[in-house]
């Protein structure tokens, strides 16, 4: 056990060290004792690709769902950027230590770590984040909540997500505005998270905040006629979409959590 809790804390630690960003200016670290705090995503292992299904007559969740393994932590770079600049404008005298894991037991185990206010987090993980000297943690969690993709007048979509992903109906029929045109289904990028602010001595959650965000995605809208809705937005479509959520509803709620409950 001890073996094993030293080499998760050096590779906490070498990851530590190879991301460590300092943002706050040289005036605001003469102050006393600023924050220093860690951001940790749990959210992007995997994209869930959900294909809606008929459910009529029943609350049943039947979607049928692909997991897609995202390689690199790609989305989570985004997250992790994104952090730190929400983190640098609500506090300009913290420090922030982004970090990167790559431990799927964590990504596994995650919703076991918050109970209320009271925060469990794996006991070799907290003691690493404190041998760090990290005060405080920026917690990325999946949420599971009902679909909700937005329209821009309601929402359509049934089932539960969690994390990121798409969920993909090829069924609906949706009029398009301001015509009298019909279109059969939609994509929509997806984003469910909650975000939390851990104080690391006391192990105590702070502040949360949940993010559930769906945007609708019709033909129309990416210059295809008709077709899978899946292949609407190619790769590198898809990815924006994902971060630009990211960057303005996750940056949001880690503003607010970092200025201090």
């Amino acid at each position: 056990m001890k073996q094993r809790t030293a080499s998760t804390r050096r590779l906490l630690m070498a990851v530590l060290a190879a991301t460590l960003v300092v943002v706050a200016p040289a005036a605001a670290l003469a102050q006393a004792k600023p924050r220093v705090i860690g951001v940790m995503s749990l959210i992007a292992d995997e994209f869930v690709v959900v294909g809606q299904e008929g459910t009529t007559g029943t609350k049943l969740d039947q979607n049928v769902r692909e997991r897609v393994p995202i390689e690199g932590g790609a989305i989570e770079r985004v997250v992790l950027g994104t952090a730190m600049k929400a983190v640098a404008s609500a506090d300009a005298a913290a420090k922030v230590m982004p970090m990167l894991v790559n431990e799927p037991r964590y990504y596994r185990g995650q919703s076991d770590w918050i109970d209320g206010d009271q925060a469990t987090l794996p006991t070799d993980l907290a003691e690493a984040l404190r041998g760090a000297g990290m005060t405080h943690l920026i917690l990325v969690q999946k949420l599971r909540a009902d679909a909700r993709m937005n329209t821009g007048r309601g929402s359509l979509g049934s089932g539960r997500l969690e994390g990121v992903g798409f969920y993909v109906d090829r069924i609906t029929r949706l009029r398009l505005e301001g015509t009298s045109e019909l279109t059969v289904g939609y994509l929509a990028p997806y984003l469910y998270a909650r975000v939390l602010l851990v104080d690391l001595a006391g192990m105590r959650v702070l502040a949360k905040r949940e993010v559930t965000r769906g945007e609708v995605v019709i033909a129309s809208q990416t210059g295809a006629r008709g077709g899978d809705p899946w292949d609407w937005l190619d790769a590198k479509g898809k990815l924006q979409a994902i971060a630009s959520m990211i960057e303005r509803d996750l940056g949001d709620a880690v503003a607010v959590l970092a200025k201090g409950p």
